[in-house]
């Protein structure tokens, strides 16, 4: 249980991080005005961290490198959604939505479908 426990927390941090190393620049100068800061500043954690996830989720997923990626493609279009909308305000439309339910899915079927 502790290999499902460290994946997924290290799967989430990754994607937080990602967000905000890739969409800080829209919305606060300071990461606009400096991106190799931000690049060099975000990329050792989430590269240790999505690593860390790869390692765990390949034992979880029983040795599928496709449904790791899958299931980090869909909770990363999850927390890509609640923090787009918590911190820039943007909602969804119906095109959005519809892929966001898509990416539920896909995160649904790899975790309870063997």
């Amino acid at each position: 249980m502790s290999n499902v426990i460290y994946a997924i927390l290290s799967l989430l941090a990754a994607q937080f991080l990602v967000w905000f190393q890739l969409n800080g620049q829209f919305v606060w100068d300071e990461f606009k005005n400096n991106q190799t800061l931000v690049a060099v500043l975000f990329a050792f954690p989430i590269s240790w961290l999505f690593i860390n996830y790869q390692k765990y989720a390949y034992i979880i997923f029983d040795n599928s490198l496709w449904s790791l990626r899958l299931f980090g493609f869909g909770v990363g279009m999850i927390i890509f959604l609640l923090l787009t909308w918590f911190i820039v305000g943007e909602t969804l439309n119906l095109k959005n939505g519809l892929c966001l339910l898509l990416s539920l899915g896909i995160v649904l079927v790899q975790a309870f479908v063997k």
